[in-house]
């Protein structure tokens, strides 16, 4: 059978030429989105370099005053080992106290150290540690 109209190509004629036209217009789509998602990557690939080097920059200045404030503390210290050590008691008791309200304010069936809620303290100043049941 050979459809014609007014002397035209055959219908399936132009039935192949229209599914070779898509065929194309598709490959053609597919480039184009190729072209333009490698050229995201690379922009990408930009700012993920950039962002690393940021980073690498922030963790040398971070170093360099972390070391500058070790050494001030170092030169600064003037108390012996006695006096160190009752302020880290004193450091040590204040943190599990702090803890120890920050936890109660998070978890309302939290149980404090102490029967008044602010926690027991031994003469030594360390903070009693009661087991939980």
């Amino acid at each position: 059978m050979n459809f014609r109209r007014n002397g035209g190509p055959p219908l399936l004629q132009l039935v192949r030429d229209v599914n070779a036209d898509a065929q194309r217009l598709a490959c053609t789509q597919i480039e184009l989105v190729r072209a333009r998602f490698a050229e995201a990557v690379r922009h990408a690939e930009t700012g993920a370099g950039l962002l690393l080097e940021a980073a690498v920059v922030a963790l040398f200045a971070l170093g360099a005053a972390g070391r500058q404030q070790l050494e001030a503390a170092s030169s600064a210290r003037t108390s012996g080992p006695a006096d160190i050590e009752r302020d880290l008691a004193d450091t040590r008791y204040r943190l599990e106290a702090e803890l120890e309200a920050i936890s109660a304010r998070i978890d309302p069936r939290h149980r404090s150290l102490g029967a008044d809620g602010a926690g027991a303290r031994r003469a030594d100043g360390f903070a009693d540690r009661i087991e939980r049941a």
